[in-house]
């Protein structure tokens, strides 16, 4: 997966944290969470990047996961709670973390998906649904206004 291959590729140069629900042991800090961080669990992951590394340079929100259908599929509200869970949560603790975490000149990097840039997507809606509020968050961020005005913010499109 992008997440195992970034850390993978950057943890010779970097010092690398890996907060997922599965440590990855190339990471130099791995922050497990069971399930995803409700808002009590931020402040202690916050210490913790605190205490690994001060401020950040980098933040790479690299999460999602895809399901087809349309609104007829009984299992619509699950896909959607699914793909919720996969592909708006990661990136608003992500941007959370940005906002106290990361340095002047620092990089916020969003997955993103370049099919919900040219909506419809009758076949995936529920992924046009979450990628759009995805989206949305990484637009606002790009704005600076909680994070420095030096820092870069991107989206990569799938």
């Amino acid at each position: 997966n992008l997440g195992r291959a970034l850390v993978s590729s950057f943890q010779s140069s970097w010092k690398v944290a890996n907060l997922d629900i599965t440590p990855n042991e190339q990471a130099h800090l791995n922050l497990q969470a069971k399930e995803l961080p409700k808002a009590e669990d931020v402040e202690p992951i916050i210490n913790s990047l605190t205490r690994f590394s001060g401020k950040l340079d980098a933040i790479l929100c690299i999460s999602g996961a895809e399901v087809m259908g349309s609104f007829k599929d009984s299992k619509i509200l699950n896909d959607y709670e699914y793909l919720r869970r996969a592909s708006v949560i990661p990136p608003m603790v992500g941007a959370h973390l940005a906002t106290k975490l990361l340095n002047e000149n620092g990089l916020l990097v969003f997955a993103g998906h370049g099919r919900v840039q040219k909506p419809p997507t009758p076949q995936s809606l529920v992924l046009g649904v979450t990628k759009t509020a995805a989206h949305a968050l990484a637009m606002n961020m790009a704005c600076r206004v909680d994070i420095a005005k030096t820092s870069t913010v991107v989206t990569l499109l799938q």
